[in-house]
C-alpha cells in the first residue's frame, strides 16, 4: 500500500507542477491611440490579430477609454505574430501597427490615427481642353 501512496503523491506534485508552469499562457497587449492632431481617441474598438502568412485571427477585442488608451487580454499556447487594429465604422481599419513577430507575454503597440481630409480634392479641367465622350 506505501508505494501506492508515494506514486499517487509523485503524480499529485507532478500535476501541480505542470499546472503552474502552463496554466498562464495569458499575455496582454496594451497602448494608446491618438488622432492626427496628437489628442487621445476614444471610443474607437481595437482589435489584436494573430496573423500568419495567410490569414489573421481574432485574439481580442477592447474600446479604447477617454485617455485613448486600450489593453487587450488574449490566450495563446505559443507566441504569435501580433497586429493590432484601429477600426472606424463599416470596418475601415483607421490605423494599423506594424507586425511584433513572436510577441511576448506584454507588447505596448501605440496607434496614431491620420488627419482625414475634410474634402475631396478635385483636378481642375481646362475649359479650353475637349472631354472625350465616353462610349
Amino acid at each position: 500500500m506505501r508505494p501506492t501512496c508515494a506514486a499517487l503523491f509523485i503524480a499529485c506534485i507532478l500535476s501541480l507542477f505542470a499546472f503552474c508552469c502552463f496554466a498562464d499562457s495569458g499575455a496582454i497587449v496594451k497602448g494608446t491611440v491618438r488622432s492626427g492632431d496628437g489628442g487621445p481617441a476614444s471610443g474607437i474598438p481595437v482589435i489584436a490579430y494573430g496573423k500568419n502568412m495567410r490569414n489573421e485571427t481574432v485574439l481580442g477585442e477592447a474600446v479604447t477609454d477617454s485617455r485613448g488608451t486600450y489593453r487587450i487580454r488574449y490566450q495563446a499556447a505559443h507566441a504569435v505574430d501580433l497586429v493590432v487594429k484601429a477600426q472606424g465604422s463599416n470596418d475601415q481599419t483607421l490605423a494599423e501597427s506594424s507586425v511584433v513577430a513572436n510577441a511576448g507575454k506584454d507588447v505596448t503597440l501605440n496607434l496614431t490615427i491620420p488627419a482625414q481630409s475634410k474634402r475631396l480634392k478635385q483636378v481642375p479641367q481646362h475649359p479650353s481642353v475637349p472631354t472625350r465622350p465616353q462610349w
